[in-house]
């Protein structure tokens, strides 16, 4: 039953993940300064509803009304652990957004939705073969397939950029990061940054 509860509230999740592709999409048709503007604003929000949250009981009670549902065992205890995944995940979104040149921002993001999302889904329906902790071998496949299906949409999107070049190491270097947790920091946050990071390094190398 636990395990039932486990996969609806997750799917709820990655719902909201996979909504968020709009972002990449309105950065592909507006600039660099709009769609900061953008995330910038609904990232304060959601740090400031986290802060509202922890410290004012009223607020604590109205958001477990409207959020209880899709909140991780270890996001309940808000003083504890201070900011949700969506609060990361916005501010992985917006650091993608400043740091990266457009093609790697939208990349590095769409890897966090999508396979991300896709990993978490067939880990937990189909997952068996488990390697660290929650994490199983059929999501980090899925994973990998994922990207790699992002690098042909991306490449025919931008027809005049190669994601091929460093996207396929890029893609399985991102899938073995969110296997291995390698950094004790929430992969909402630190996926987009790795993956950017590494395409930008591989980029110049190859």
């Amino acid at each position: 039953m636990n395990d039932k509860l486990d996969i609806k509230s997750e799917i709820y999740r990655k719902l909201i993940h996979i909504f968020s592709t709009i972002i990449p999409v309105i950065y592909y048709f507006s600039s660099k300064e709009f769609i900061l503007s953008l995330v910038g604003v609904g990232t304060v929000m959601m740090i400031a509803l986290d802060i509202l949250k922890a410290y004012t009981v009223s607020f604590e009670k109205l958001y477990k009304m409207f959020f209880h549902v899709i909140l991780r065992e270890d996001e309940k205890d808000y003083k504890r652990n201070l900011f949700t995944g969506g609060t990361y995940y916005a501010i992985g979104i917006f650091l993608a957004l400043l740091f990266f040149p457009k093609e790697v921002a939208i990349l590095s993001i769409l890897i966090m939705i999508w396979c991300d999302t896709v990993a978490a889904l067939v880990g937990k329906t189909f997952g068996k073969k488990r390697i660290v902790e929650k994490k199983t071998l059929e999501g980090s496949i899925a994973f990998t397939i994922t990207g790699f299906i992002l690098l042909f949409i991306l490449q025919f999107v931008f027809p005049d950029y190669n994601f091929y070049k460093a996207g396929f190491i890029t893609v399985l270097f991102a899938a073995i990061f969110e296997q291995l947790s390698i950094l004790k920091i929430n992969d909402n946050l630190s996926l987009p940054l790795f993956s950017g990071i590494v395409f930008i390094i591989i980029n110049s190398i190859i």
